[in-house]
């Protein structure tokens, strides 16, 4: 998977080693997008996206949903059911991410709720950065000049030079 994630632009969110089998996973690269195919046992298909190009809506389009609290840890976190199981969409490092659990039994124990769902949710705490997100990362320039030092921190180094 190395060669996918070093053609990744984003940020790779990656399950630690936990409940989530890893072992038949497949990362799929676009570029600015990217699939992470993880089957599991049973006829469960666990699928992480993420994908750094997604569109403005206007204030109000959507509407407000208190943030989830997920391991004692508040994040806007919007959940539905599917037809086959559960998805999760949420925004982290500026880029839109998705996790889906979907059976090939819908009545199976983890798509019955979106309890699975939440607990697989929080074991996704592994970031993976190949080459052109790093690349991508050094041409980043925060809003509003943050790179440069703060005023009151360049009066207070003169201050203390005397």
């Amino acid at each position: 998977m190395a060669s996918e994630l070093d053609k990744t632009e984003l940020p790779v969110i990656l399950p630690r080693e936990g409940i989530v089998d890893t072992i038949k996973a497949k990362l799929i690269s676009f570029g600015d997008a990217y699939a992470l195919d993880l089957p599991q046992k049973n006829g469960v298909h666990i699928t992480m996206y993420g994908n750094r190009n997604f569109l403005q809506v206007a204030k109000g389009a959507i509407s407000n949903r208190p943030a989830m609290r997920l391991k004692g840890v508040a994040e806007d976190i919007r959940v539905a059911q599917m037809e086959d199981g559960w998805t999760a969409t949420f925004m982290r490092f500026g880029v839109v991410y998705s996790l889906d659990v979907s059976c090939d039994d819908p009545a199976a124990p983890e798509c019955k709720s979106d309890g699975y769902l939440k607990k697989i949710l929080t074991e996704f705490d592994d970031v993976g950065i190949g080459s052109k997100a790093r690349a991508a990362a050094a041409r980043f320039k925060p809003p509003g000049g943050l790179t440069k030092t703060p005023p009151d921190a360049a009066r207070n180094d003169q201050k203390g030079a005397g």
